[in-house]
């Protein structure tokens, strides 16, 4: 991953999985923390600079959804990037990753697959990490790599790993599209960022205070546009890595 390595953190109550996860890590170069509870980790997170923390969702007593919450309430430059593991899908993806989680893996999960994923997410955090909410837009344009119409969209909200982009004719999407976009701000000095992403989930109609839309994972930040993203982000705090489109933010 790297040549200096990262602190990894691994949270889950099964000791075969944290001794699987933990050897792959540190075969990598890393420095790797093992927790069987939320507790546990609550105090080696209080005592380390963590890099990345992988938690299981489901555990005894607190579950990863209070991890999430913990971490979220700490502060930008100390926040880790979070994986789930997860063997039920009671909670959206949607969910987790609007609490902050870069990433949801399904039980059984393949090892490599779960490494390669956290190479590309501790190499690509300074990019897009902490972003916060950037409104008012005063102009979006974007293109599927099939077909969009820009008109269908009205505002954008801009997460830490992502963003949302509310459309009512969100069905011609599908998980895994990726899209190409830029967006032109009326604050500071932004003006044009051109973005490459993929698409995590698709929600086909408005419900309770939620837009029809699709939330969108950056895969590729324009390098022109970086350094200005920098100097902006660096002033914001955001939990969500991609936004649910809540109509009440």
């Amino acid at each position: 991953m790297s040549k200096k390595g990262y602190n990894i953190l691994v949270v889950d109550d099964v000791p075969h999985l944290r001794d699987v996860l933990t050897f792959s890590f540190e075969e990598e170069g890393n420095h790797v923390f093992g927790a069987g509870s939320c507790q546990d980790a609550y105090a080696i997170l209080d005592k380390n600079a963590i890099d990345l923390v992988i938690t299981d969702l489901h555990m005894p007593e607190e579950n990863g959804l209070n991890l999430l919450d913990r971490i979220g309430g700490t502060t930008q430059g100390g926040r880790p990037c979070v994986f789930v593991l997860t063997a039920f899908d009671d909670v959206p993806v949607e969910e987790l990753l609007s609490k902050g989680a870069e990433m949801v893996f399904a039980k059984p999960f393949s090892p490599e697959h779960l490494i390669r994923e956290a190479r590309h997410a501790l190499g690509e955090r300074d990019i897009v990490a902490e972003v916060r909410s950037l409104l008012p837009m005063v102009k979006q344009s974007y293109r599927q790599l099939t077909t969009l119409n820009p008109g269908d969209v009205q505002d954008v909200v801009l997460g830490r790993g992502g963003l949302f982009l509310p459309m009512q004719n969100a069905t011609r999407f599908k998980p895994g599209d990726r899209v190409e976009f830029s967006l032109s701000f009326s604050e500071d000095d932004l003006k044009n960022l051109v973005f490459t992403g993929q698409v995590e989930w698709v929600r086909k109609e408005s419900r309770a205070n939620l837009f029809a839309g699709i939330g969108v994972r950056f895969t590729r930040v324009d390098a022109k546009t970086q350094d200005k993203l920098h100097q902006k982000i660096q002033r914001t705090h955001v939990i969500a890595f991609i936004p649910l489109g809540d109509k009440a933010a």
